[in-house]
């Protein structure tokens, strides 16, 4: 004789975002480590080069971060705002710019700054206290200084200020290489080719983002991006840039001339910062709406969003997308770590560790395998049944509808009694359940119809449900007022949901020509 099969209930999707790769991969981060510093954090950047130092710059300080223990191992304070505090890319180096129109460079290693100590203890003939004095100094703008980056080459800096131009200094001699009036207003962002040695992209807030070639010393190619930029980035081949202002997003192709690719318009504030992943697969944007958002750069589509409580100013990734590192505009720095799955190992060193004695562990049956020629009596717990799932395996068809209508099933748990009346519809046995009901119970029934029909992953059965309810109690409407309310309640129920759909579809038409003409003109 073969056992009873109990109901099986379906669960039904939540309503909301599609979950795929790209979504769970940028999910699967730990609860962030907060530190709380003294100004709005106006720039973030990550050493390529292990122990993947970040360097956060905010106010009148720079402080240099252990990636793994979150913790400050290096602080400079100046009397003078700073901004754009950028390693070089053997992590050896550090360039600042300040508002005093100047910048400088300062050694991160220690036994750079010893020498330097050492050398001036030596030409001042006593000891004195270490000092994070800087390397080079450059003074030749004439603004405030917030773009201040290392060229590929390692011996080169590129600065751009407020004074609408762009320079680029020789580290060995201090002395300025290229001079460059690029814009006509404010320079607030700028990145330099990881490919070529000469090209230079920088953001104004003129509207345009101006790619230089330090080889003829002017602007190769310029685009408007229509609001102050705010961000720049340059793809690692350097034929396609990515600009962001106001609250758009733009990439453009400089193999046509600035070409316009896509224009992407997910936030509802300022886009503040731009970052890649680490292998250039997703482009990460934050703004002052509190949000991240993560694009697939394959289709430009919306992968993720992750929010924070503030407004973000700055945004780093470490190497392999290790952990993402946010500045806001309250100070908060944000570190948010990449979950380890270890479960295993963990479980592994467990057992490893157990090796006291255990007599039953060769009788164990997650030890003991049995032979081809034993015989084995496999003991089955016997199930526990739903009491619904009992009228079913009694063929008692009105009482297991009765049990799925009860008041704890049908009100926490709806899709159970959906599941039941689906398997009396399977059966053949929902009219004979359904059938000479009582008052109270035909009351309880069309409750539920009315509080779920409206419900998409519902509507189906029970507008079945309905029909056959007027197929059988047609004879008496007009007979018993209490069945005839509860009839006109569920025709009002489902008259509101009709019109509720046609003014959806209604909305739904205009947004599409809406869409359809926003389409046209970006084209």
């Amino acid at each position: 004789m073969s056992s009873f099969k109990q109901l099986q209930v379906l669960k039904q999707p939540k309503p909301g975002q599609i979950l795929t790769d790209s979504a769970l991969y940028w999910k699967d981060y730990e609860f962030p480590t907060i530190i709380n510093e003294y100004g709005g954090i106006n720039h973030i950047d990550v050493s390529e080069v292990k122990p993947n130092y970040v360097v956060a710059t905010h106010a009148s300080r720079v402080h240099i971060y252990d990636s793994y223990k979150k913790t400050a191992i290096k602080s400079f304070s100046f009397s003078e705002n700073a901004y754009s505090a950028s390693f070089r890319r053997d992590g050896k180096l550090m360039c600042v710019g300040f508002d005093s129109n100047h910048a400088k460079v300062y050694p991160i290693m220690e036994e750079q700054q010893k020498d330097m100590d050492l050398e001036e203890a030596e030409s001042s003939g006593s000891a004195s206290k270490p000092k994070k004095r800087p390397l080079r100094k450059f003074d030749d703008h004439l603004g405030p200084v917030h773009v201040c980056k290392f060229m590929r080459n390692l011996y080169q800096v590129m600065t751009a200020s407020d004074d609408a131009h762009v320079r680029i200094f020789d580290l060995a001699t201090s002395s300025t290489i290229m001079k460059l009036k690029a814009h006509k207003d404010y320079i607030r962002s700028g990145c330099t080719s990881i490919s070529s040695d000469d090209l230079i992209l920088t953001g104004s807030y003129d509207h345009t983002v101006k790619m230089t070639d330090c080889r003829i010393n002017s602007v190769v190619m310029s685009v408007d991006h229509g609001e102050p930029v705010e961000n720049v980035l340059m793809f690692p081949s350097s034929n396609m840039i990515i600009s962001c202002g106001g609250n758009s997003i733009k990439i453009w192709d400089v193999l046509k001339g600035g070409n316009l690719i896509h224009t992407m318009i997910n936030h509802h504030k300022t886009v503040t910062s731009l970052a890649f992943s680490f292998n250039y697969k997703y482009l990460l944007s934050a703004g002052l709406d509190r949000h991240i958002k993560v694009f697939d750069l394959a289709n430009y589509d919306l992968v993720n969003t992750i929010d924070y409580p503030s407004s973000i100013l700055s945004l780093g990734i470490l190497p392999e997308d290790r952990s993402l590192i946010v500045g806001m505009n309250d100070g908060l720095l944000s570190f948010r770590d990449r979950k380890t799955n270890n479960f295993d190992q963990q479980k592994s060193s467990l057992k490893s560790k157990n090796t006291g004695f255990n007599p039953y562990k060769y009788v164990s049956p997650t030890v003991f395998s049995a032979s081809a020629t034993d015989h084995l009596i496999l003991h089955e717990a016997k199930p526990h049944l739903k009491s619904y799932d009992k009228q079913l395996k009694k063929f008692n068809s009105t009482a297991a509808l009765d049990e799925a209508l009860s008041l704890k099933t049908r009100v926490h748990t709806p899709q159970v009694t959906i599941g039941v009346m689906q398997e009396l519809i399977r059966r053949g046995t929902i009219k004979a359940a359904l059938a000479g009901k009582s008052e109270k119970s035909l009351g309880i029934l069309i409750k539920f119809i009315q509080r779920n029909i409206s419900n998409p992953n519902f509507t189906a059965t029970l507008t079945d449900i309905s029909n056959i309810l007027l197929d059988l109690y047609l004879n008496d409407i007009g007979k018993y007022a209490a069945i005839d309310d509860l009839f006109v309640r569920l025709k009002k129920t489902i008259d509101s949901e009709i019109q509720y759909q046609t003014n959806l579809f209604q909305i739904i038409g205009a947004l599409e020509t809406i869409f359809v003409a926003q389409n046209n003109i970006t084209k």
